[in-house]
């Protein structure tokens, strides 16, 4: 699952679900995209997820949620968890019933971290964002990008970009 904010302010919450069939043929499918009303809190976003087990009547089929590290993901699997003992309290040992464990079943989306890695990289070298090194080509095409201020890895990812932008200079 992933919640993200569109560009006119809409918080939007996606669900993917992962699964194998009897004959252990793979399936995967889109289980919500639905607008989140108030604050993306773990609190808030539980309602929708909760709701979506239920109505698919998936509940003691979750084995893991998958999602980046942002703390209201690890307060969500928490409460989703609390919640799940809760509707199976009619079994002898609910905790041991059901397949999802809270943060053991946290999955933190790899793509995410290595995101966050990069560009930790990136500004800790000094390679600048990206409207920077767009206006920093312009003034290379231009021929007047001579900056020596800017650090190698700047410059060379100015002229990287710059020469990958034309097939000409390519070749």
């Amino acid at each position: 699952m992933d919640g993200w904010t569109s560009n006119n302010d809409i918080s939007i919450l996606a669900v993917i679900g992962h699964w194998l069939t009897e004959d252990f043929v793979y399936k995967e499918r889109v289980l919500e995209f639905i607008e989140i009303d108030r604050a993306k809190s773990g609190e808030n976003i539980v309602g929708i997820v909760i709701e979506l087990l239920q109505e698919l009547d998936i509940n003691d089929k979750v084995i893991s949620i998958t999602s980046d590290n942002a703390s209201n993901n690890e307060t969500l699997v928490n409460i989703v968890e609390s919640s799940l003992i809760e509707q199976f309290q009619w079994i002898e040992n609910p905790l041991k019933a059901l397949r999802f464990h809270s943060q053991d079943s946290f999955i933190r989306c790899i793509t995410y971290v290595l995101n966050r890695i990069v560009k930790l990289i990136l500004t800790t070298l000094n390679s600048r964002d990206r409207a920077t090194t767009t206006n920093s080509i312009e003034l290379v095409s231009d021929g007047q990008y001579l900056s020596t201020s800017d650090s190698p890895l700047t410059r060379l990812r100015v002229l990287v970009i710059w020469i990958s932008r034309s097939p000409e200079r390519k070749k």
